[in-house]
């Protein structure tokens, strides 16, 4: 079975851009297209959509015209009504989509991250869509190892930056507990830290060395997302990726915010 990409729009303004990077990822990676055009109820009843039967009708051609400009003729073009996470992931795992490439700018976005296992490809309104410097953000050297490969198939003309901001809070185990009132030991605490501390900055290093990568390892000091923005800033990123363990983590719960407020094209990708 071939591998596919879903293509997920839900704004008519921004389908000419996911046409054209699913078209550019599609040529370069060999895999099939599946463009999903979801139209939620509410956006009918705007005075510019008199009838719904029309609007449909508006929307086959716009998307016909741009699939014939670009000499597409063998894509899965679906149109759909209804909620856009609910829509996205049924057919997200109806056909094990590799990747999901869909519009930035609507409000949904974060709750289609707990729904769907395959990476997510925001684009966002006004960016460019061709990445010179991406700015890869993880919590897992594993996740971020395999991301790090899959994004430079992805996009191989980008120049990539590591970036972990280890949000430290450690569990009991990690730094003791009074066996006799249950109590953490503010010593054990005092002393573990510097030593797990040097230990993950140590391994972060060595997972920049091992992917031939610079990266920067800095301890959380406000939100985990401001931190984020403020070093997307700084490096002039254009293009952000967020590498998670899981969809509990203090970067996956960060993910949830940024993919809705990020200035740059953006890609979450979890390792379940």
């Amino acid at each position: 079975m071939q591998k596919r990409i879903l293509g997920v729009c839900s704004s008519l303004e921004m389908a000419e851009e996911v046409v054209d990077k699913c078209y550019e990822l599609s040529s370069h990676l060999g895999m099939g297209v599946t463009l999903l055009y979801v139209k939620e109820e509410e956006l009918f009843d705007l005075l510019i959509y008199e009838n719904r039967n029309s609007n449909l009708d508006i929307v086959h051609k716009h998307f016909k015209k741009l699939f014939k400009e670009r000499g597409i003729e063998d894509w899965v073009f679906l149109l759909k009504d209804g909620d856009i996470p609910d829509q996205v992931a049924l057919e997200a795992n109806r056909e094990s989509s590799i990747l999901i490439v869909t519009n930035g700018g609507n409000n949904k976005l974060s709750k289609l991250l707990s729904k769907v296992e395959s990476p997510i490809y925001v684009l966002m309104p006004y960016a460019s869509h061709k990445p010179k410097l991406g700015l890869l953000t993880i919590d897992s050297f594993e996740v971020g190892e395999k991301c790090l490969k899959f994004l430079r198939e992805l996009e191989p003309k980008t120049i990539w930056r590591a970036y972990q901001d280890y949000q430290f809070f450690p569990t009991e185990f990690e730094v003791g507990v009074d066996p006799v009132i249950n109590t953490i030991s503010s010593n054990i605490l005092l002393d573990e830290i510097p030593e797990i501390l040097d230990s993950q900055r140590q391994s972060f290093k060595e997972f920049c060395k091992e992917g031939s990568i610079e990266g920067s390892f800095e301890i959380g000091e406000v939100s985990i997302s401001e931190d984020i923005l403020s070093e997307l800033t700084k490096r002039k990123s254009d293009l952000l990726v967020i590498a998670s363990e899981d969809r509990d983590t203090f970067l996956a719960q960060g993910a949830k915010e940024l993919i809705d407020i990020s200035p740059v094209d953006t890609i979450v990708c979890f390792k379940n």
